[in-house]
């Protein structure tokens, strides 16, 4: 009996060093959540101000080139009809130099050769704005092109967050099925030889169940709130630029996520399935005991 008793004392330092450990785990699983929370949100406030800036600058050039491109056009307009005023009145008069005089014909000639230079000089005037124009046009798509690529960058940036997220899961969730197994383990043994000792480990068997439910629930809220994150960037720019990218970045998501769902179940099924055999045992050598 006093050996069992030493052997309990041993196993309950055991488990409080281990709860020490699991709980200093905790507190750096947290404040490295917190420090990745931070970050996105950094990220997000930059990406947003980029953005408006690029929407900005975009919005002003296209109204400065439609403001330029419309008095040019109002410009040509009105040169074209004069030219045309003056062409058509030069013809009358050139024909009525020609029944005049051969020398008034030849002046007639060189007006009409005038009058073909400005229109000239009107066309390529013409061609230069629609120059511009497109050199514009290319400059506003380039200007969105950074913009899809900032894109690229925030949602890989959340991507990243999640993985993080789930490796810190999967190693606590490791850490705390190796607590519970322990603890249970000194349990259904000690429980043999002292009655009192059963009550003494049950406790902490209890306690190891909460902590790790409590870590599980705390883990499940930044999981779904990095998935409404993640999505509702992902939602924005594919409605502006990535139709495909977004559909092959959703479903690979979508089969992370489930692969992980079917991992949760199959530890939940173990841990139930572990609890009930502990419990058998225990009324097994209880009921023997006390025969």
């Amino acid at each position: 009996m006093f050996g069992a008793a030493a052997a309990a004392t041993a196993a309950t330092t055991a488990a409080a060093t281990a709860a020490t450990a699991a709980a200093a785990t905790a507190a750096a699983i947290a404040a490295a959540v917190t420090a990745s929370t931070a970050a996105i949100t950094t990220l997000t406030t930059t990406t947003n101000t980029a953005a408006a800036a690029v929407a900005a600058a975009a919005t002003a050039a296209t109204a400065t080139a439609a403001a330029t491109v419309a008095t040019s056009a109002a410009t040509a307009t009105a040169t074209i009809t004069s030219t045309t005023t003056a062409t058509t009145a030069t013809a009358a008069a050139s024909a009525a130099a020609t029944t005049a005089s051969a020398a008034t014909a030849a002046a007639v000639i060189v007006a009409i050769a005038a009058t073909a230079a400005t229109t000239t000089t009107t066309i390529t005037t013409t061609t230069t704005i629609t120059t511009t124009t497109a050199t514009i046009t290319s400059t506003t798509t380039a200007t969105a092109a950074i913009a899809a690529a900032t894109a690229a960058a925030t949602i890989a940036a959340a991507a990243t967050a999640v993985a993080a997220a789930v490796i810190i899961y999967t190693a606590a969730a490791a850490a705390a099925a190796t607590i519970t197994t322990t603890t249970t383990t000194a349990t259904s043994h000690y429980h043999y030889h002292c009655y009192q000792s059963h009550y003494h480990y049950r406790y902490y068997y209890y306690y190891y169940y909460y902590y790790y439910y409590y870590y599980y629930y705390y883990y499940y809220y930044y999981y779904y709130y990095y998935y409404y994150h993640y999505y509702y960037y992902y939602y924005y720019y594919y409605y502006y630029y990535f139709y495909y990218y977004y559909y092959y970045f959703y479903y690979y998501y979508n089969y992370y996520y489930y692969y992980y769902y079917y991992y949760y179940y199959y530890y939940y099924y173990y841990y139930y399935y572990y609890y009930y055999y502990y419990y058998y045992n225990y009324y097994y050598y209880y009921s023997y005991y006390n025969y």
